[in-house]
């Protein structure tokens, strides 16, 4: 009798915990019924953790196996049970067809022997595994009602979302009764943080870039973390903030408490919102605007690019051009502000402009109007936006009346108790209705908001990106003119840049009368 060449085989679907249980008893009950039969033992193959209910599963030891058996280096193969090796249909069938064609036989440790060379065998094993499909699929059913279930009350469905950590119910004897997900100490503020600094300006990758220089682990690793699992080997990309990442969860439904299922809002989340749905509707609006894709994240560099700076002859947005005047290794190249005109149509640029000097006499310009008392009405100058003028009609009320209790005061109307309590009630209300009225300034640090109107807006500017300056001067309706240079020589003629405030420009910068 010819000796039987065995392949050993082993499989678990779930093993989140990579501890290797399962499927080192079923190596080790393989192993015992081939020496007790006096099989030889070709090798032992072990996919762990692996789900095959689908098609398409990767199984590497499972493909390896089989090329063992295409090379007749194995004529029979030992596993636990038909599940083991396979579930769906697709892959039983083509399973029961390729190991007949090589006369290889199954045996189970649970299930006796399968003769796929016969045709009772390979029935055999086509009715047993549909058996064990049903029953994964019958699983499959109830799984799904139960998701269903948890939807309509508003629950999740599998781990706790980043931002949020669980809560469980239990028996004396320490069962899982029900179980609620409330706002997180550690990481509900990880993601306010992630909205507002999106808000402030900054791009994706300068955020992420942040977040991982002060050490904070993105959801993956921090959700090993809290499982006990940091000796589990771990992908490199979890062990960082990526720029997906930050968007994803700066855009999900779930941070203003709205529980999605599939991609459609289904119901109001069991968990509470943790990013007010004012600032969530803003930052959607930012990171799904239609031009937003036109410009690589981080790549606007540049102070006046992007049509911040336009042309005067053509009008024409502003782009970067390095030039060298010489060939010599030590002379460096002047970078300049040059009129694009290939936008309108091709042809020779018609300015061009110092980058350094341009950008300083810019900077200085927007600084001394944004110092002024009245600069505050940049950020609210769409006169069509009815909640933000009656805000700044009554921002101007209380103002009217602050002047007022200190006329009353000085002329002795009003006691100063009494001018205390109405200077502290209008100061509120003040502070109220200019907060409205600027609500409508877009993607602005709530910072430079608070300094327009006051030389407390150099020290915000000197603390900002380039991207967070570019912001505010978008919001603010910024547009800097150059004009072909009136004089002559070397001197740098700046009498020829315009810088113009409230004009209606675009998301990118572009004033409409010239995009």
């Amino acid at each position: 009798m010819t000796a039987q060449r065995v392949a050993v085989y082993c499989r678990i679907s779930l093993d989140p915990r990579h501890k290797e249980e399962g499927v080192t008893r079923q190596r080790a009950d393989g192993l015992a019924l081939s020496q007790a039969r006096g099989w030889d033992v070709q090798g032992v193959y072990t996919d762990n953790d692996v789900q095959v209910l689908r098609p398409g599963a990767v199984r590497p030891e499972y493909d390896r196996m089989m090329a063992a058996v295409a090379r007749g280096e194995v004529t029979r193969i030992v596993a636990y049970g038909l599940s083991r090796l396979v579930r769906n249909r697709r892959e039983r069938a083509e399973m029961i067809d390729f190991l007949g064609q090589h006369r290889v036989s199954i045996t189970l440790v649970k299930g006796g022997e399968i003769d796929l060379g016969s045709a009772f065998g390979r029935t055999t094993a086509g009715l047993m595994g549909e058996v064990d499909t049903m029953e994964s699929e019958l699983k499959g059913e109830r799984v799904a009602r139960a998701a269903l279930a948890r939807a309509e009350e508003g629950r999740a469905s599998g781990h706790v979302l980043y931002g949020w950590r669980r809560e469980y119910q239990r028996t004396d004897s320490g069962a899982v009764l029900s179980w609620r997900d409330v706002e997180c100490e550690q990481t509900a503020p990880v993601v306010r943080r992630i909205v507002a600094e999106l808000l402030e300006g900054r791009s994706l990758r300068d955020v992420a870039n942040r977040l991982n220089a002060d050490g904070i682990a993105p959801p993956r690793r921090h959700l090993r973390q809290v499982n006990g699992l940091d000796d589990r080997p771990a992908l490199k990309v979890a062990e960082t903030w990526q720029t997906g990442t930050v968007r994803k969860i700066a855009v999900r439904p779930a941070n203003v408490g709205v529980r999605m299922r599939g991609r459609k809002a289904f119901a109001d989340a069991a968990w509470p919102a943790i990013v007010d749905r004012d600032l969530h509707d803003r930052v959607v609006a930012l990171l799904t605007a239609p031009g937003r894709s036109k410009v690589k994240s981080g790549a606007r560099r540049h102070l006046l690019t992007y049509g911040i700076g336009v042309c005067g002859v053509c009008g024409c947005p502003l782009r970067i051009h390095s030039a060298r005047r010489s060939n010599r290794p030590t002379h460096a190249a002047q970078v300049m502000y040059r009129c694009d005109r290939s936008h309108a149509g091709g042809g020779s640029a018609c300015v061009g402009r110092n980058q350094a000097k341009v950008d300083e006499f810019v900077t200085d310009a927007v600084l001394t109007r944004l110092s002024r008392s009245d600069a505050v009405d940049l950020a609210t100058r769409d006169a069509d936006d009815t909640a933000a003028a009656e805000a700044r009609d009554r921002a101007a009320h209380a103002r009217a009346k602050l002047v007022q209790l200190q006329d009353d005061h000085d002329e002795d109307v009003i006691d100063r108790d009494q001018y205390l309590r109405g200077t502290k009630r209008w100061r509120a209300v003040l502070a109220e209705a200019e907060t409205e009225a600027t609500r409508a300034v877009q993607n602005v640090p709530p910072s430079a908001v608070a300094a327009l109107g006051s030389d407390a807006i150099r020290q915000v500017w000197a603390e900002m990106n380039v991207s967070q300056r570019r912001t505010l001067m978008i919001a603010l309706g910024v547009v800097v003119t150059i004009n072909p240079s009136a004089t002559r020589g070397t001197q740098f003629d700046y009498t020829a840049i315009g810088v113009e405030f409230g004009r209606d420009v675009d998301a990118l910068g572009m004033p409409r009368q010239i995009a």
